[in-house]
């Protein structure tokens, strides 16, 4: 039983009235009360080894936030346990430090910057495997800019992502598209269709100044039947160009256009 004194009490035994269960503690527990802070001398631990770990601590005050709350802060816990990989170690997995902590920006505020924590996972990939993907970098942040910051450029966000406008970016021209494709129309591939091309670059003109001049498509290809072996038939030109007569523009005459069929 507990006797309680003026500004302390002190526990020769603690009992649970649930069975066989009667733990007996080899020396005297003093706890002091100090407001809502608490200051506990090292214990003893039971014979029966319950109380032989940390764990037990957390049940003897209910949880593992009253621990903090004993030693003011969750950086106290690491200077006791001396590196920070231990509490990893006793939670499971660093997401549960975040729920403790409530974001993750703490964890960096700890660490003092977000590459310690690479140092500690390997490298940054094993971030995105904890959280299961980027997106979730950008959630706990709260906005994609802050990827940016950290990434350094939004060149590789658009790796990530995907988009074709950041491989432009990498490579600093669209030609070296061209180069490392092989040609043309595989920009069509990746962006479902010639019309996005003309989006990215504003209008279709812009295709002729890159390459110089429109022959220069024909120059990559080899012929312009390439063209129709890669759609699979004329007619799937003219469905990406939306009508025959567009057919007539690029080429520059009708006759282009039978020459290519024959």
């Amino acid at each position: 039983m507990l006797v309680v004194g003026q500004n302390y009490f002190n526990a020769s035994r603690i009992k649970w009235l649930n069975g066989s269960l009667d733990y007996e503690i080899s020396t005297r527990m003093v706890v002091r009360f100090t407001g809502h802070e608490i200051s506990t001398r090292i214990v003893e631990y039971c014979s029966n080894g319950l109380l032989g770990c940390k764990i037990s601590t957390e049940k003897i005050l209910g949880c593992k936030i009253s621990t903090e709350k004993i030693l003011g802060c969750k950086i106290s816990t690491e200077k006791i346990l001396g590196c920070k990989i231990s509490t990893e170690k006793i939670l499971g997995c660093k997401i549960s430090t975040e729920k403790i902590l409530g974001c993750k920006i703490s964890t960096e505020k700890i660490l003092g910057c977000k590459i310690s924590t690479e140092k500690i996972l390997g490298c940054k990939i094993s971030t995105e495997k904890i959280l299961g993907c980027k997106i979730s970098t950008e959630k706990i942040l709260g906005c994609k800019i802050s990827t940016e910051k950290i990434l350094g450029c939004k060149i590789s966000t658009e790796k990530i992502l995907g988009c074709k406008i950041s491989t432009e970016k990498i490579l600093g021209c669209k030609i070296s598209t061209e180069k490392i494709l092989g040609c043309k129309i595989s920009t069509e591939k990746i962006l479902g269709c010639k019309i996005s091309t003309e989006k990215i670059l504003g209008c279709k003109i812009s295709t002729e100044k890159i390459l110089g001049c429109k022959i220069s498509t024909e120059k990559i290809l080899g012929c312009k039947i390439s063209t129709e072996k890669i759609l699979g038939c004329k007619i799937s030109t003219e469905k990406i160009l939306g009508c025959k007569i567009s057919t007539e523009k690029i080429l520059g005459c009708k006759i282009s256009t039978e020459k290519v069929v024959k």
